[in-house]
């Protein structure tokens, strides 16, 4: 007997003969994982279908109780309404963040959440990767892959973890990993291709010293230097290589530390494009700290379209990435895959929306940059 059936009998066995009489609390999940010897997410499965044909109610801050006979509808055999039986999506955190918090992955978190709850599929959060990989490979890792529908992985990954979940006999989607090619289906924001277009109208509005933040080991912001420094060839206009710095993290400390190294340099610039919002609005601090006025000599433009609470700048002039949306598309492949409705493993990329803002401005021909200025008045 699978364990999945082991512990949906036992559940069974004890409403029936009154061990758990309506009303009565079930024991929680972890507990009756550790009585029977499975995971909890066997547990988690079972309670998940014993919910749906009306034998338990889950109520929120109370847990788990036994409910009435007539709420089952006659459906004694306890089977599930939904086709895709436990109708449980693995998420898989392709970095070691949280993406209930993350500021950028929040809202794909969202739609992916409220797009599956539509159609009877609800996430269930396996940690990130070294935690997912721990699991699947361990004794309890065939157990684990039986007690979900589908598996999402939010994030960028290795190719190592790639190749194994490649060979899962799972629907697999990658959420916002913009660089995945593989068999399975992908969405994300063609982060490439929006960041050339951003790059084109810095351009266009008179700037060609152009300082690019990045940082190094985030695949969505090495698309988007790639896509900056192809715009730039395209117009004919080389970026030197010092021009283009490497924060250590993607938070606004970190935009701040270095553009404040940058500065110690004295080179001439007029703009400065952020590979995220945050990076973009450290470096306007740093800009703010040493006198520099923004956009009159210095333009900043950052990407993601995250809200700005930080008051460091009113209207960041951006690239908004359809965060939710990419969410909801993720949603509904996953769903498809489940259904089997298609078989196609589709790999999109959706356009990121141009947000004007206040930091970007035409560039004068007589304006002189920043550090031009400095060495007027430094002795």
């Amino acid at each position: 007997m699978f364990l999945y059936q082991r512990v949906r009998e036992y559940v069974l066995n004890q409403i029936s003969e009154g061990v758990w009489k309506t009303g009565d609390h079930l024991p929680s999940e972890v507990a009756l994982a550790a009585k029977l010897e499975v995971h909890r997410l066997t547990v988690n499965r079972v309670m998940r279908e014993l919910t749906q044909s009306g034998h338990v109610k889950r109520r929120r801050g109370v847990g788990t109780i036994v409910a009435t006979p007539e709420s089952s509808n006659g459906n004694s055999a306890g089977l599930p309404r939904t086709p895709f039986g436990a109708g449980l999506v693995g998420l898989v955190a392709g970095h070691s963040f949280n993406p209930v918090t993350n500021p950028f992955f929040n809202e794909i978190f969202e739609g992916l959440r409220k797009g599956l709850q539509s159609n009877d599929l609800f996430l269930m959060p396996l940690g990130d990767l070294g935690e997912f990989l721990e699991l699947l490979t361990g004794s309890l890792g065939q157990e684990i892959e039986g007690s979900l529908s589908a598996v999402a992985i939010l994030g960028p990954l290795d190719q190592r973890t790639q190749a194994l979940l490649e060979a899962m006999d799972l629907p697999v989607v990658f959420v916002s990993f913009t660089e995945y090619t593989g068999p399975h289906a992908s969405i994300a924001s063609d982060d490439k291709k929006d960041a050339a277009i951003l790059t084109e109208k810095i351009l266009a509005s008179g700037h060609r010293k152009i300082v690019h933040l990045n940082a190094s080991g985030d695949f969505r912001l090495q698309s988007r230097l790639e896509g900056f420094l192809s715009a730039c060839d395209a117009a004919g206009h080389s970026v030197p290589f010092h021009y283009v710095l490497e924060a250590d993290g993607l938070e606004v400390e970190d935009g701040r530390k270095a553009m404040h190294q940058f500065l110690e340099k004295h080179l001439p610039f007029d703009a400065v494009f952020g590979g995220n919002d945050n990076l973009a609005l450290g470096a306007a601090k740093a800009l703010r700290e040493t006198g520099v006025r923004i956009p009159e000599e210095v333009s900043i433009i950052g990407f993601d379209g995250i809200p700005n609470s930080s008051g460091v700048l009113p209207n960041l002039t951006t690239m908004k990435v359809p965060r939710f949306e990419i969410g909801q598309l993720a949603a509904r492949t996953i769903s498809d895959l489940c259904l089997r409705k298609s078989t196609d493993q589709k790999c999109v990329r959706l356009n990121s929306e141009w947000f004007a803002g206040e930091t970007l401005v035409e560039k004068r021909s007589d304006q002189e940059s920043p550090s031009t200025i400095k060495s007027q008045v430094e002795p």
